[in-house]
């Protein structure tokens, strides 16, 4: 029950009063909720790592890409952004599994895109595999990669990965920024779209006092 109950828990109300703090506070704006470090998410030794977990299926998510798109490419090269997707029941799996079989095509970020709006603009059911193929041909993209990883031992075993990693940090909703594996700010905290890039942008900030002074 714990876990289905999730499916409904992406749903985070975002304010749309424009706040702005110089400084964020533990407990109010963020949450530290994993002091340990996992080798799920590959980078650079001292790379300060920032996870978005996120749903295909999440109407938040779908917006806060606009917002993540103008941001990244303000991250300096000491940081790195990882999107993980969430797997709490079987519809959220199925989806984990296309973003992972889709991560093997150079053009991911365009199929990525395809399948959001598909979603969310065009309100297609893509509930099922059939559904996601039938369109992404549709869409005039080779799925043979997509047909031969997405029941791979490879692509199953990094979204119980990713789940078990999500878990480890106590994700109850969608979208969620967790910054270098130790800090995790959701849409409750955050209030707004752009609270979640200015916190991050903080705990980053955070993350990289703290090493020049280690």
């Amino acid at each position: 029950m714990y876990r289905m109950s999730k499916s409904f828990l992406f749903i985070v109300i975002f304010s749309i009063t424009n706040i702005s703090f110089a400084d964020y506070q533990e407990g109010i704006d963020y949450k530290i909720v994993n002091e340990g470090k996992s080798n799920f998410v590959k980078g650079i030794d001292n790379e300060i790592k920032i996870i978005e977990a996120f749903w295909y299926g999440c109407p938040h998510c779908y917006k806060f890409e606009k917002y993540l798109e103008k941001w990244k490419p303000s991250l300096q090269k000491d940081v790195s952004f990882h999107k993980v997707p969430a797997a709490f029941n079987k519809y959220w799996a199925l989806h984990a599994k296309v973003f992972y079989s889709i991560e093997k095509y150079k053009d991911k970020d365009k199929i990525h895109n395809l399948i959001f709006k598909a979603i969310h603009e065009q309100n297609r059911n893509l509930d099922n595999y059939q559904s996601i193929e039938t369109f992404l041909k549709a869409q005039n993209i080779n799925t043979s990669k997509l047909n031969k990883n997405f029941n791979s031992d490879k692509i199953n075993e990094k979204v119980v990965d990713a789940n078990y990693l999500l878990d480890s940090f106590e994700i109850e909703s969608v979208p969620c920024i967790i910054v270098n594996q130790k800090y995790k700010i959701s849409g409750r905290m955050a209030k707004t779209y752009q609270g979640l890039l200015d916190i991050t942008d903080f705990l980053v900030k955070k993350e990289r006092e703290l090493k020049a002074v280690n």
